[in-house]
């Protein structure tokens, strides 16, 4: 398989209005992980330097050692690494077998600069998110 399926990258908010030519060339960027229960897949502190998207298997997340969320099929993680060199804000680990689709920095931020209105879109979602939690 070249790449997560359309339909996978389509539940991400940030990628859901990509048209279907942009979608496969971005699926293409991406890396198939498989990690065992139990597993690591980021470190809360660390430099994040890749976006996930779960296809199976479940997720802890926690915030200085406490449990905070539990992701599953369909659900992504670590977006903030693709817009800056920050760290992660959470540890993420395995709860049970997993299959995630990674995509690295370094594949995003040619893909949009590429395609202009994909960065406004972009930043159109980024201005919604922040606009929800100053309302909320």
């Amino acid at each position: 398989m070249p790449g997560p399926a359309i339909s996978l990258l389509r539940g991400v908010p940030f990628l859901s209005g990509l048209s279907d030519d942009d979608a496969a060339t971005l699926a293409a960027d991406f890396v198939d992980r498989a990690y065992a229960p139990g597993e690591l897949i980021t470190g809360e502190g660390q430099q994040g330097l890749s976006f996930f998207v779960v296809e199976s298997g479940e997720a802890t997340v926690t915030k200085r050692g406490a449990p905070i969320a539990t992701l599953g099929a369909g659900e992504s993680f670590g977006e903030l690494s693709l817009f800056d060199h920050g760290t992660r804000s959470a540890t993420i680990t395995a709860a049970s077998a997993m299959r995630c689709w990674s995509l690295p920095v370094w594949a995003f931020r040619p893909f949009v600069e590429a395609r202009p209105a994909v960065a406004w879109a972009l930043l159109e979602q980024l201005a919604s998110r922040i606009r929800a939690q100053d309302e909320g």
